[in-house]
């Protein structure tokens, strides 16, 4: 089946110019990715507690101690920043009578053309190092358990240590100019 145009398009055609402008701020990024965070330590469990002894004045008996809780785990160090790669900048005047600069900017295979007006125009190529992963956060320590009652009473049981924080990973670096 064949579709015939709208009918009120039929005829209709159009020749346009479009200018160019290059007098505009262009930016060419080669930034390095940043670094992976670290992961969060486990709290530690909590203790339990002591057994109950008895209370009885005739027949007295010691209540039972509480455990210790444990200690929560260190969190895990972020990872480093990536590094920037090196760029290759390259530039050349388009000779006229509006002369553009040509422009080539290529790091890693990735290559960018640009026409730069010289008079209003610009470029900014960013190659920086990628930020370091923050640090993950310590574990909580767990609560001891608490004595049993008796008499005496049991003793509580220690609370376990909080885990250190994981360290932040170091930026990487920008690209180096030769």
């Amino acid at each position: 089946m064949s579709r015939s145009p709208c009918p009120a398009s039929r005829g209709l055609r159009a020749d346009l110019d479009i200018p160019f402008r290059y007098d505009v701020a262009y930016v060419s990024d080669f930034s390095a990715k940043s670094g992976l965070d670290g992961s969060n330590g486990l709290d530690g469990m909590d203790g339990t507690s002591g057994t109950p002894g008895s209370m009885d004045p005739n027949n007295p008996s010691p209540g039972g101690n509480g455990s210790d809780g444990t200690n929560g785990s260190d969190g895990k160090d972020g990872d480093p920043g990536r590094n920037a790669p090196p760029v290759d900048l390259r530039v050349a005047l388009q000779p006229g009578s509006h002369p553009l600069l040509q422009v080539s900017v290529s790091a890693l295979g990735d290559r960018k053309l640009y026409l730069v007006d010289p008079r209003g125009g610009s470029l900014t190529v960013k190659a920086d190092g990628g930020q370091g992963g923050s640090g993950g956060k310590g574990g909580r320590g767990g609560r001891g358990g608490s004595g049993g009652m008796g008499i005496p009473n049991g003793r509580d049981g220690s609370n376990g240590l909080d885990g250190r924080n994981g360290f932040d990973g170091s930026p990487g670096r920008g690209a180096a100019s030769p």
